[in-house]
């Protein structure tokens, strides 16, 4: 390679480098905004069975939508805390979907059994 092929070497290589980088941000951004997405339709859900009174009506999917959702923001830390330039975050996914399934469920039965109450009361007082 002749002198002045070497500074034109380095600038190629230098800037594929650049063009690498920026693809693997974009790639990356993307990524989080996707979990982003994910974890706030989650919470959502979570909220929403908390107003239905899903901790009191039923509890125990109550509680399993709280601790996928714990747990998908763990392990997105985990993720965001590692050194890897392109995150995997399939994990927090697959929390946040059981949070999302276990938040439905809950919900759901707490509408269920709090109308089933309802009923019995309402047939109760009728007896009476």
């Amino acid at each position: 390679m002749s002198r002045t092929g070497w500074p034109t070497a380095v600038l190629a290589l230098a800037a594929s480098a650049a063009v690498g980088a920026v693809t693997l941000n974009s790639i990356a951004e993307t990524r989080r905004g996707v979990l982003d997405r994910a974890r706030l339709v989650t919470a959502r859900e979570v909220e929403d069975a908390a107003r239905t009174g899903a901790s009191e009506w039923a509890p125990e999917a109550f509680a399993d939508a709280g601790g996928a959702l714990r747990a998908a923001l763990m392990v997105e830390r985990q993720v965001e805390a590692s050194l890897w330039p392109l995150p995997d975050f399939t994990g927090a996914h697959v929390h946040l979907q059981r949070a999302h399934d276990a938040a439905r469920r809950a919900s759901d039965t707490a509408v269920r059994r709090r109308l089933a109450a309802q009923s019995a009361a309402q047939a109760a007082i009728a007896v009476a």
